[in-house]
């Protein structure tokens, strides 16, 4: 069934959908966007509009408030900063800089929308359209909605749908809990849900459909939108889902058991531990301390150690292992979901790069050397190790190069982490009548700043799925991304490339409107 917009919107809309600068009034209030182009359409974008009360404050750490309503024209020509996190460097020559850009008032959303050229093409009975809610990835950790990969700009141009994508809180600020409603934890699975709840209530004012939204998430957002498929909270708050490396099955690998432990040795790290231990005045304490503050002191400790990941046996996520036969909401229709092929390598690229160290032992004993890295980087016993990596390697076969071997061991994560839990997600999926469909991405493409060994790496394919590639270099345009390559910033996409990905683009198209 076709849904219509209302008559008032819509006249607004006519009015204003040839400007330059076009205005849509929201239920929240009135914002003015900026008229773009691509491939010789035109596309309104309206950017950081605020779907929440800044939480900061008494607000720091406790679940998002809707935003606050406007009277006067709210400016929504430009990006509003990422929520706070700490530089992440993904390797020897990339580096994003967010510790000076990023802000802790920064619950915004985007939104693309094909836009009316001329006041006499815009139609007030023309049906609205389909609508794409993304969900950025980061492991939890870093993210931003306006970084040039996450771009909307083309998915929205090529498909003739509204793209929409959102910042949520992440690391500390997102999972810090204490298992008490003042801290209750998985704040970023609460803010993504106020901005489903945002799209449902106000996507219609610019031309959106919202009973024909699709959820579409990456990496950990894909984690993310899985969460919200077995959560009673997102029901009926979108009709598919769009799974790009990961699911809630996931989760498993990013849960912390011990979270008052991270709790207490982070509020010491601030200075807030208390003698009795009461957490509501290390809380108190905590919300004190300046954001920029806070980032310093998680950047101080080891990475793994001051990372702060979902929680389960709340609300949103359950006990795991994740027994469907015992869930009694799943939100969604159709299901597509896929992988890279290598979505091992970019997780051991770090503990590779010390075992390149023991290459001649890679040659002669390569099950031994890989088996000490593996144990050592996951803490497990090295017997454990060196039964894995022996159920990973043909014992026959004594003339791998060092790559292969590589590559090899990084299946030791990629296969469980993301493609087996794709695997078992689908169908238990499929077994509850879900339709499900299921891709792997295995073209290695040039616009990758990881080493040519490491294959099809994990989130190379995003700019390709999304369209961003044709619009990269534009999008260039913040301090934090000066730490990239040369040779990337000046990198010419292919027409190859262009039209590989506006290939995927409306392939993925075709399943936001039809499924």
């Amino acid at each position: 069934m076709s849904h219509w917009r209302t008559v008032t919107v819509a006249a607004l809309t006519s009015l204003l959908c040839g400007a330059e600068r076009p205005v849509v009034r929201t239920s929240y209030g009135p914002v003015e966007g900026v008229r773009l182009s691509h491939q010789g359409k035109h596309v309104d974008g309206f950017f950081g509009i605020p779907f929440a009360q800044p939480p900061v404050g008494e607000l720091r750490f406790r679940k998002p408030l809707p935003a606050k309503p406007w009277k006067n024209v709210r400016d929504a020509s430009q990006f509003k900063p990422a929520c706070m996190q700490t530089n992440h460097r993904l390797n020897r020559e990339v580096l994003l800089n967010y510790t000076t850009s990023s802000s802790e008032d920064c619950l915004h959303i985007n939104v693309w929308r094909p836009s009316c050229v001329t006041e006499n093409a815009c139609d007030y009975q023309a049906p609205l359209l389909p609508v794409v809610l993304f969900i950025y990835g980061g492991a939890f950790q870093w993210g931003d909605a306006s970084a040039f990969y996450n771009d909307g700009l083309a998915f929205a141009s090529v498909n003739e749908v509204v793209f929409v994508n959102f910042n949520y809180r992440m690391n500390v600020f997102g999972f810090l809990s204490d298992w008490s409603p003042d801290a209750p934890g998985n704040l970023a699975f609460w803010d993504q849900l106020l901005a489903m709840q945002w799209v449902r209530r106000s996507i219609s004012a610019f031309g959106g459909d919202p009973l024909l939204v699709t959820l579409y998430g990456q990496s950990s957002g894909s984690m993310s939108a899985g969460v919200h498929v077995l959560s009673p909270l997102s029901k009926g708050l979108f009709k598919r889902c769009i799974f790009e490396s990961g699911t809630a099955l996931s989760l498993i690998t990013f849960q912390r058991r011990n979270q008052m432990s991270f709790f207490t040795n982070f509020a010491g790290q601030l200075n807030c531990t208390d003698r009795a231990s009461n957490t509501s005045a290390m809380l108190e304490c905590m919300r004190k301390v300046n954001p920029r503050e806070v980032i310093h002191r998680l950047g101080t400790v080891g990475q793994l150690t001051s990372m702060f990941f979902p929680i389960s046996g709340d609300v949103f996520v359950p006990e795991y292992p994740i027994d469907f036969d015992n869930v009694d909401c799943i939100n969604g229709e159709e299901m597509l979901m896929g992988t890279t092929l290598d979505e091992g390598t970019v997780f051991f690229y770090h503990p590779i790069e010390r075992l390149r160290n023991l290459e001649p032992a890679l040659y002669d004993y390569y099950e031994g050397a890989t088996a000490i890295v593996l144990s050592t980087s996951f803490s497990i016993p090295l017997s454990t190790a060196r039964q894995y990596i022996s159920s990973l390697f043909d014992n026959s076969t004594n003339d791998l190069s060092v790559d292969e071997v590589l590559r090899t061991l990084s299946h030791s994560f990629g296969d469980p982490v993301f493609v087996c839990s794709t695997n078992l997600w689908g169908e238990q999926l499929a077994k509850r009548g879900h339709s499900i469909y299921r891709y792997v991405y295995s073209q290695r493409m040039p616009l990758s700043v990881w080493d040519e060994w490491m294959g099809v790496v994990h989130t190379d394919d995003l700019p390709y799925m999304l369209g961003s590639v044709a619009t990269f270099k534009a999008n260039l345009r913040s301090q934090r991304w000066n730490y990239l390559p040369d040779w990337f910033r000046n990198y010419n996409v292919t027409s190859a490339e262009l039209t590989f990905s506006t290939n995927l683009v409306k392939s993925l198209g075709a399943f936001v409107k039809t499924g």
